[in-house]
């Protein structure tokens, strides 16, 4: 049994590196990361996204594919409040793939008023 699981789990030697892991893998000549959540279900792909901008430097293209439908709505939101630059989606084969870039600014919020607001 022990074996049979080991057998299921080990990654195949034909894949890419990083192919299937759900953590960022950078490629060496771009330097772009690419984080792979295909079969992931709402809202694991814009959490798992949010996490790699995070941990991103200034600077770094994220290339994100997923299956999930509504990442549509999720990643490009994700991206807007968090102040980070969604340079587009392209769909093939049923895979979503978003492309993001980390801005070095953290994102500002609108200054609130000063003046206190009066009932009567």
């Amino acid at each position: 049994m022990r074996s049979a699981l080991r057998m299921v789990d080990s990654p195949s030697k034909d894949r890419a590196p990083g192919f299937g892991r759900r953590t960022p893998a950078a490629d060496p000549v771009t330097g772009e990361l690419y984080l792979d959540l295909k079969g992931l279900k709402c809202p694991m792909p814009a959490l798992r996204t949010r996490k790699a901008l995070a941990e991103a430097a200034c600077g770094t293209r994220l290339v994100v594919s997923c299956t999930d439908p509504m990442s549509v709505i999720d990643i490009p939101h994700l991206a807007a409040e968090t102040g980070n630059v969604f340079e587009g989606r392209e769909v093939t084969d049923g895979v979503i793939t978003f492309r993001l870039r980390k801005t070095c600014a953290p994102k500002t919020s609108a200054p609130k008023s000063a003046a206190p607001k009066t009932g009567a």
